[in-house]
């Protein structure tokens, strides 16, 4: 060890802490080192975890699929300025089976440590020097729950072929490979490729994936329900989102609805608020002031009662309001560059007012204050 008695790790931190670990069992001193160096290692690892998000390539094409992970897969995290590579362990999934892009994952670092790795594999090779026999075949008699006529039955297949058959009706084991089971099978814990069953009765069931042709649930819970089609009798909700629905029949108290696209739609009341014009125009956005002739929610053509509102419900200042129904409602149709405003080159357009001032036209609601409207240059109206 380079004459030094003892081993040292700074991985992680300069700081000196001093540990005495004593094991007399060890016959060889560089067995000893080595240990001691992997179990230094181990302490000097901070405990820690990470939230990671994933771009979880595999879900998306199956030509990423050498991509895929699952709980206990283990990563490495690399700290580029120091170059340390540290090993972590995926101990926790948040999957988006619609938006794999933004899968999570949380990483920890509280693995195995070396003093419980020696642990384990000290306590499989007492085990399996008490179950074998001096020849290496394993001993019959412990293996238990079996009658003494099929111990021998059970040692003689071990011997001869890796898996583990038995007419017994019960056999206790930590780990056995069993091509077919008939009768009952009771197991803590059991990992089976394909089950057909007639009957499944189950407390508790966590599945991952499942594909059945028919379902019948008295009371069913859904945290994420992903379905080419779904005929719903009754539905009752404390929010609805879909991307696409066709309702034959909608009767609510309440609609909030961004953008709403309808080829027949009949409104007894229709009650809505005025746009934002005031905080448009104060964060610099151009704002436009028009008639929408049309049968359903605003059926005027009365520019003057547009500019009316435009003052008194959108709080528009005279001017401002002047430069949305002309300059601003000419930009936009594409027209700013032909009519909108008064300069040379643009179209004649203009309108005259039997008004004193400018501010004369957003006061009087309800009255006509045109003189003159011109058209090309043309006098159309008088």
């Amino acid at each position: 060890n380079g004459g030094k008695e003892y081993v040292e790790n700074y991985q992680y931190s300069n700081k000196v802490r001093t540990l005495i670990w004593e094991d007399t069992s060890y016959e060889d001193s560089t067995a000893l080192r080595d240990d001691a160096i992997g179990k230094l290692r181990d302490l000097s690892i901070p405990k820690r975890s990470y939230q990671a998000s994933v771009r979880d390539l595999a879900k998306q094409n199956t030509l990423y699929s050498i991509l895929s992970y699952s709980l206990g897969d283990t990563v490495w995290i690399v700290d580029e300025p120091s170059g340390v590579k540290e090993k972590q362990r995926i101990v926790k999934t948040v999957e988006y089976p619609d938006m794999p892009q933004n899968n999570e994952v949380e990483l920890s670092n509280t693995v195995l440590t070396w003093e419980e790795m020696q642990a384990r594999l000290k306590a499989a090779a007492d085990a399996w020097e008490d179950v074998t026999n001096a020849d290496g075949t394993v001993n019959g008699v412990y293996v238990h729950g079996i009658s003494e006529g099929n111990r021998v039955l059970i040692q003689t297949e071990v011997n001869n072929n890796p898996t583990v058959k038995a007419n017994a009706a019960g056999v206790a084991a930590n780990a056995a490979s069993i091509d077919t089971v008939s009768g009952e099978l009771t197991a803590v814990k059991a990992r089976i490729g394909t089950v057909e069953v007639t009957y499944l009765k189950a407390t508790d069931a966590q599945l991952t994936y499942a594909t059945i042709e028919n379902l019948t649930a008295t009371n069913e819970t859904v945290h994420n329900l992903s379905a080419d089609y779904g005929d719903f009798k009754t539905v009752t909700t404390g929010e609805l989102a879909a991307h696409q629905a066709i309702i034959d029949d909608l009767d609510v108290t309440y609609a909030k609805i961004g953008d709403l696209n309808a080829a027949n739609a009949r409104i007894d009341n229709l009650g809505a608020t005025y746009a934002p014009a005031r905080d448009m125009i104060n964060a610099g956005v151009p704002v436009a002031a028009a008639t929408d002739f049309n049968p359903g929610s605003c059926p005027s053509l009365n520019i003057q009662l547009v500019m009316n509102l435009a003052c008194l419900k959108y709080r528009m200042t005279p001017e401002e309001m002047l430069t949305a129904v002309t300059l601003n409602a000419a930009a936009a149709i594409g027209l700013a560059e032909k009519v909108g405003s008064v300069e040379p080159g643009k179209q004649a357009d203009l309108v005259l007012w039997n008004a004193p001032d400018l501010d004369y036209l957003g006061y009087r609601m309800g009255s006509n204050l045109v003189n003159t409207v011109i058209k090309n240059g043309n006098i159309v109206h008088h």
